[in-house]
């Protein structure tokens, strides 16, 4: 039950923080369901190896996106379930939401990129070029951002009254940069043996990966040119819940092949991302 502050409230808004409520339960009970469905698979290829830094961006993955959505449930039966919301609890939302998508984004493509530069056989100019890229894209997302957490006004829902400058620069660099990868990736797959299972798995995740990046951020697209205001729960919580899926499942897709196909490589190493037996390959 919404809590009703101030007598000017219209339906409108009670019916933005309904609407919202249950997209954000929605999102989280997805994300548990995932993680439930898929704990035997992170248990045997996850927690059975020793801790290297694969297994970190793994486990930040996997639990920041939990107890992100988590919170976000909590937040959105309590503190966000009453009209008219302040403005200082709409920056704080927004700014939890701005990290927490912000740092799963970057984790997501960080995880692509390392399995194009296995693909490269590690070749530093490759690694240069997406270094600069991802360097680029964090730039411009915070140059976008930070307006939006300083200035930018919000209505008695949280939704921000402006859209924040630079914003439609920053997507369509995000889609430039993800189109940048998948090109490598698909130029790379091209000439090496289609039968070996590393080259599919690593094409075929990369090619969902960019379509779902490209997808999210594509999608506020039409909000911003048909409307006045920007909801951030649109443009933040469902795609928490599939960035956290999206990376987990990149990780746990390589070791399965790497432990179908393990001979002369040790158990222990983070060689799924990094050095895929990169002899089969090329």
């Amino acid at each position: 039950m919404i809590q009703i502050l101030d007598d000017k409230v219209s339906l409108n808004d009670i019916s933005t923080i309904t609407i919202r409520k249950y997209s954000i339960v929605g999102a989280a009970t997805l994300l548990v369901w995932e993680f439930l469905s898929t704990v035997q698979d992170e248990y045997d290829l996850i927690w059975k190896k020793p801790m290297n830094y694969i297994k970190c961006i793994y486990i930040f993955t996997r639990y920041f996106g939990l107890g992100a959505q988590i919170l976000n449930v909590y937040l959105a039966l309590n503190t966000m379930n009453k009209l008219p919301l302040s403005e200082g609890h709409c920056r704080s939302w927004f700014l939890f939401l701005a990290i927490s998508f912000t740092l799963l984004f970057l984790v997501v493509q960080v995880i692509a990129g390392l399995r194009v530069y296995a693909l490269y056989k590690k070749d530093s100019r490759i690694g240069a070029m997406f270094v600069t890229l991802f360097i680029i894209e964090v730039s411009l997302g915070t140059t976008c951002m930070y307006p939006a957490y300083t200035t930018i006004a919000f209505d008695t829902t949280c939704d921000m009254t402006e859209i924040p400058p630079l914003l439609t620069h920053c997507v369509l660099f995000i889609v430039l940069s993800q189109s940048v990868m998948v090109g490598s990736m698909v130029a790379k797959a091209w000439v090496v043996p289609r039968h070996v299972p590393v080259v599919h798995i690593v094409l075929r995740d990369g090619i969902v990966v960019f379509v779902l990046l490209c997808g999210m951020c594509l999608g506020i697209v039409p909000e911003v040119v048909m409307s006045p205001v920007l909801s951030p729960h649109k443009s933040y919580i469902w795609p928490i819940t599939i960035l956290s899926i999206s990376g987990c499942k990149m990780i746990t897709n390589m070791y399965k092949i790497t432990a179908q196909h393990s001979s002369g490589i040790a158990a222990d190493s983070d060689i799924p991302l990094t050095t895929v037996n990169i002899s089969d390959i090329e």
